[in-house]
């Protein structure tokens, strides 16, 4: 008997885990990190089972069948998350994503099928509280708060300046140059 989520199956036939990642479709720079352009998918899993039709007493077929997988459509529907425990993994938050039902006989109303679930990553968020600082204000009085003086554009051609960029930044020695990569 395994149970999923309240609906009893006979048998679990199967599970299928799926890892997988996708790298990019484009050309990655030379000496870029590669892991940054693999993005890593959510993790699959599709569990198959048996189900029977018979009535509890084991005598009769009835409906059992059809009832459980009603269910299981049920928890397609409901659009939750499911905490799904496996022999080999335990998915804290996964969603239902098909479901897959096939009669078989010569058993009257007997299903094998497949559930299919998916991984749904989720990020947990936390309030930080910050201490209150003292605001300091950049205007020079609250009636100046806003106010925005613009003056002309003065050209690059009329400029006082003494030789190219490239001379300037040279001629003032070393300690310019460290003030400048240090941006």
């Amino acid at each position: 008997m395994i149970v999923l989520d309240g609906v009893e199956v006979d048998a679990k036939m199967g599970e299928f885990h799926t890892f997988a990642a996708s790298p990019t479709q484009f050309a990655i720079e030379s000496g870029a990190i590669a892991s940054d352009h693999i993005i890593e998918q959510p993790d699959t899993l599709e569990v198959s089972f048996v189900l029977s039709n018979l009535d509890d007493d084991g005598a009769s077929y009835g409906v059992k069948a059809a009832v459980a997988l009603e269910a299981l459509r049920g928890k397609l529907k409901a659009r939750q998350l499911y905490e799904v425990v496996t022999r080999h993994r335990i998915y804290p938050s996964m969603a239902v994503t098909g479901i897959k039902a096939e009669h078989v006989g010569p058993f009257a109303g007997a299903i094998k099928g497949r559930i299919s679930f998916v991984e749904v990553n989720r990020v947990l968020l936390e309030r930080v509280k910050v201490a209150n600082a003292p605001r300091k204000s950049s205007a020079a009085s609250t009636k100046d708060k806003g106010r925005v003086e613009a003056k002309e554009p003065e050209p690059a051609d009329k400029k006082n300046t003494k030789g190219s960029v490239l001379s300037q930044l040279f001629s003032k020695g070393k300690t310019a140059v460290k003030a400048r990569v240090g941006l």
